[in-house]
């Protein structure tokens, strides 16, 4: 473990790397400079072509030749539109990210003590890159994520690194300890400690996240949190599920109105 190319090496490594250059590969956007290749074709002549569509829509008497050809024009302009917009947020992404790097410096802490400082260093750097890119270049997500991911990344954390921790350090520190006796009596109090951290809820800690959100939702009815999805909040497209849901859409403004009021004929 402890020699030149051993696991101790091959673990600071990999974590020095994992750590660090995720982050840095988000703020450059890959994406978005992989579709400059089709940001490239928009010259001179792909704009005469589609002038050229909007001629022949403009002059086309048939309604299904003019309907095929306006599908053509929506399906070019739609595809320079994806070409030119940047990347969006993928929140999974960098909630596995975040939990990775924590799992990963918390097993392997008892090995490389020191091992934690990358750890942080690589949540702090991811927390700052994907602030910047949220603010200043990430583009609207389709669906606002809610509060889910984060509740169960604080779950997780809560249930896994009391245990994580102790085990650790009994396969760790037991072939390498020469008191085994003590290693052993640490490891079943460190169980015992984990097993009551894992039993006490959230609230007990003060954690972010904790009852009281889930209070305040489970409190409040749908005619009340319509209103935190409308379109003057979102800034265009309402969020509502009565809105935003595929059958509903298609249903007369009528039938089915932005606001529903509680004992309204739409409700």
């Amino acid at each position: 473990w402890y020699e030149a190319g051993g696991l101790v090496t091959d673990v600071f490594f990999v974590l020095l790397l994992t750590s660090i250059i995720p982050p840095l590969m988000y703020y450059l956007d890959i994406g978005f400079k992989i579709r400059g290749l089709s940001r490239r074709k928009l010259n001179k002549s792909k704009f005469e072509e589609l002038n050229g569509m909007l001629r022949e829509r403009g002059a086309a008497s048939d309604p299904a030749e003019k309907a095929k050809v306006e599908r053509r024009l929506k399906a070019e302009v739609d595809r320079f539109k994806r070409a030119f917009e940047p990347s969006m947020m993928d929140n999974s992404r960098r909630y596995a990210g975040a939990l990775k790097t924590f799992v990963c410096c918390l097993v392997y802490s008892p090995l490389i003590p020191f091992l934690s400082l990358f750890g942080c260093v690589g949540i702090m750097l991811q927390y700052w890159v994907d602030k910047y890119m949220l603010v200043n270049w990430y583009k609207r997500p389709d669906r606002p994520p809610n509060f889910y991911m984060a509740m169960f990344a604080t779950k997780f954390i809560k249930l896994t690194a009391p245990l994580l921790l102790s085990v650790a350090f009994f396969v760790f520190l037991m072939p390498s300890w020469d008191k085994k006796a003590d290693v052993l009596q640490s490891f079943l109090l460190s169980i015992v400690i984990s097993v009551i951290v894992i039993l006490l809820p959230l609230r007990v800690f003060g954690c972010w996240g904790g009852s009281s959100v889930r209070d305040d939702l489970e409190d409040e009815d749908y005619y009340a949190a319509q209103y935190r999805w409308t379109k003057e909040i979102t800034g265009g497209k309402p969020f509502m599920y009565h809105k935003d849901h595929f059958i509903y859409q298609k249903l007369p403004e009528a039938k089915n109105p932005e606001i529903l009021k509680e004992g309204g004929a739409p409700a």
